[in-house]
């Protein structure tokens, strides 16, 4: 049975179940019905592209283990009664798989472990399985499975100092400590909204002109989401972030998401314009600093000299503390599945 080496930023996404949920989810809605025997014929395809969807991960070992067995079928659930909000906040047993597809009605939800790929990684993921749907070829995109931090990490010089400022931010600044406050199961749930796509498209025509970037808007929509959910002022988010800007290798779908910590302070009956210029500010300092390549170089030393428990032991006990789904839905025509709207 094929084992597959945890790396350091796969335990950091393990490690932030304590603030967030380390799953994407995906809905795709249909103008028809989706093939299902096409999908999982697809999904056999990607399988063998990119064996790691066929592991599950070991905690106990904390190793990723291949399940020889397992094909396109075992991923996909058909259940036309399923309900969307449920769908888009499920959980993932890693232990058993790391990715999962369910079709209900025109829709087809996917939910995916961080473990697996951060938000490019799973854009490129979607594409390749629309390829692949397509019955075109993509055997040469094997190449995907190179999950080396190092190829990130080398030529990366950093500042002792701001790794020692790092670690004591990361142990000291919100261990067992979410800002936000702890939200009960029973409050977790999907925030919908439908957003035209001229509509979108002046949104973000609006943001780029304050200098602020349509992902800011996101992160404003969901820092104002929690603020009234929770009733508190001081937001702290962590975000991913693309690692890739530090290797001229090809994008791929292997997990090279640092992570970014948005810190803000919103005010009481201040305008959505206000908010954004705030986390825009934020993100835009972080941004000019080298934060989102310290946090996992910093890991990486430390979980190559240590044992897992110490390890666990550094960065306190990873006990999930869940917070609020927002989903903002923009209607796209991006290349998708054949007669499929996007949306994310």
């Amino acid at each position: 049975m094929k084992e597959y080496k945890v790396q350091a930023i796969d335990l950091m996404q393990y490690i932030n179940t304590k603030y967030n949920e380390p799953f994407i989810h995906e809905l795709i809605e249909f103008d028809g019905a989706l093939d299902a025997e096409k999908l999982i014929s697809a999904l056999d395809r990607l399988i063998e592209v990119f064996p790691l969807l066929k592991c599950r991960y070991d905690s106990a070992r904390n190793v990723f283990v291949e399940q020889e067995t397992l094909v396109g079928n075992d991923l996909v659930t058909v259940d036309d009664t399923a309900e969307k909000a449920n769908l888009l906040t499920e959980s993932l047993d890693t232990n058993e798989k790391l990715i999962k597809f369910t079709l209900s009605k025109n829709l087809l939800v996917i939910t995916v472990s961080h473990l697996v790929c951060d938000g490019i990684g799973f854009k490129n993921l979607i594409y390749l399985l629309c390829e692949l749907y397509d019955g075109k070829d993509a055997k040469e995109q094997s190449v995907l499975m190179n999950r080396e931090f190092s190829s990130v990490a080398s030529g990366v010089k950093s500042n002792p100092l701001s790794m020692l400022k790092m670690l004591f931010s990361m142990i000291g600044g919100y261990k067992n400590k979410p800002v936000y406050g702890k939200i009960e199961p029973e409050q977790k749930g999907v925030y919908e909204r439908a957003i035209a796509a001229d509509t979108m498209a002046k949104v973000h025509t609006a943001a780029k002109a304050q200098g602020a970037t349509l992902n800011d808007v996101f992160l404003t929509a969901y820092a104002r989401a929690i603020e009234k959910l929770c009733s508190t002022r001081k937001i702290n988010l962590p975000c991913m972030v693309n690692l890739r800007k530090y290797t001229t290798k090809e994008t791929g779908i292997a997990n090279l998401g640092g992570t970014y910590n948005l810190n803000v302070k919103l005010k009481k009956n201040e305008t959505f314009a206000q908010s954004l210029m705030k986390v825009s500010r934020a993100m835009n300092k972080q941004k000019k600093t080298k934060n989102d390549i310290l946090g996992p170089m910093l890991l990486e030393s430390k979980y190559e000299k240590l044992s897992l428990d110490k390890f666990l032991k550094l960065y306190g006990e990873c006990k999930q503390a869940p917070i609020p789904i927002l989903r903002t839905w923009a209607s796209s025509t991006k290349k998708n599945f054949p007669s499929a709207v996007q949306k994310s």
